[in-house]
Order: structure tokens, then C-alpha cells, then sequence
């Protein structure tokens, strides 16, 4: 997914369709057709393997965006369909970006080699491996990214006051930088649901165990084009 960034708005855009984010309310809208060639002052910072979510605390944080920023592939369950492990996580604001995201192909002349595990072979045996790490770091999971930010922030106000925003933000995005990067316990696929476990797979709704950052994409899930 192609990410653009504007005075205003970071624009994600996957195939026909792209997805707009305010910068500085937070707020989203979708839109048909991905013809960007309107808009000015707009830069492309490369790619994202998709989006986390969005984090706002009002009074204490200013609206976050969550992307991921590199991702491992783990496995391969309901075959074809890969599992992602999140390898790394970028945040989003009104500010410039703190890193960089993997080299766009269409604009950029970097040559970039996406990360590859060593096997991936479409088997049972492999699909339940998969499904049992899945599971498995689902359950070491110890709190939300909403309770981890309100933590954060909690006791950067406890020694420092309410003023000190920019001390909030930093403590903030470190503890979350610590779950995403060092954990190893947040995973993704792309095309298939895995919010379901085996057994109630094609069911309509989604499964809120293993929907880990759904609160993070209640706005996007209420979007429509």
C-alpha cells in the first residue's frame, strides 16, 4: 500500500481505492479511485504493509496514526494466505515522519527486496503450526494499546504535570515502539480472516479475541465509499 504525504493529509492508497487522514483532527474519509495527480505539495514516502490504527487521547495526545512499518511472514493458513508478523510500527502525526517507510517502486529508484522466511510450504501441518503461534501470542498479550498509552501517560503526568505534551508524546511512543517492535505477539493477513478460529471460520461476524486492534479501527470499520 502506497503512502503519500500532503500539508494536511497522509493518503493510503491500495489498487482503486485510497483512504485519507487528517493530520491534525485525526479524522478519515475514503475515497473511489486513487488519481492523485490534483493535489499539491504531495509527496510519496514509500510503502506500508497496512495500517494498525489510530490513537487519540484528548487532553493528553494528539491524533496518532499507527502504520506498520516492515512485517515478517510467518506462515501460510487457509492456503494460499500468508501470516504476517509485525516486525516494526511507524507513527503517524502532524508532524514529519520519525523514520522512513520500505522505497516505493513507482517512485523511487531504490531496489528494495521484501523480507522472505525460509519455507513456506501449503500444508496442514504447517497451517496448524501457524494457528497455534497465533494463538499462542494472542493469550501473552498483557494489555491494549490503549491501556499502554493511558499507562504512559499517566506517569508522565504524575512527575512532570499535564504542560509537558511533548514529554507525554515521547513516553507515549516509546512504550507502544516496545510492544509492536520487541514483542513479537502482533500478526496479520492480508487477504483471509484470522480473527476466527478454524472451527468458526465463514462466520459473519469477527472474532474479538484475535481482533487485537479492532478499538484502534473503529472509524475506518465505519467508513464507507
Amino acid at each position: 500500500m502506497e503512502v503519500f504525504q500532503t500539508a494536511k493529509h497522509y493518503i493510503f492508497v491500495r489498487k482503486d481505492r485510497s483512504l485519507w487522514w487528517n493530520r491534525s483532527t485525526g479524522e478519515f474519509r475514503a475515497e473511489n479511485g486513487c488519481d492523485l495527480s490534483g493535489v499539491d505539495d504531495i509527496e510519496c514516502l514509500g510503502l506500508t504493509p497496512g495500517i494498525v490504527g489510530a490513537l487519540n487521547l484528548p487532553g493528553v495526545l494528539e491524533p496518532h496514526l499507527m502504520v506498520i512499518k516492515e512485517a515478517i511472514p510467518m506462515g501460510v493458513i487457509y492456503p494460499p494466505h500468508i501470516v504476517y508478523k509485525i516486525k516494526s510500527v511507524l507513527m503517524l502525526n502532524s508532524e514529519d515522519p520519525e523514520a522512513i517507510l520500505s522505497p516505493c517502486p513507482r517512485h523511487s529508484t531504490a531496489k528494495t527486496e521484501l523480507p522472505r522466511s525460509n519455507v513456506l510450504l501449503e500444508s496442514s501441518q504447517l497451517m496448524n503450526k501457524t494457528w497455534g503461534v497465533m494463538k499462542s501470542a494472542s493469550n501473552t498479550i498483557k494489555s491494549s494499546t490503549q491501556h499502554a498509552a493511558l499507562l504512559a501517560s499517566t506517569q508522565v503526568k504524575s512527575s512532570v504535570g499535564i504542560r509537558d505534551a511533548g514529554r507525554i508524546e515521547k513516553k507515549v511512543t516509546e512504550e507502544l515502539h516496545r510492544m509492536f517492535d520487541d514483542s513479537d505477539s502482533f500478526y496479520f493477513c492480508t487477504e483471509a480472516d484470522i480473527t476466527q478460529s478454524l472451527q468458526r471460520r465463514g462466520c459473519d461476524t469477527d472474532g474479538e479475541r484475535f481482533f487485537w486492534n479492532k478499538h484502534m479501527l473503529s472509524d475506518i470499520l465505519k467508513l464507507t465509499v
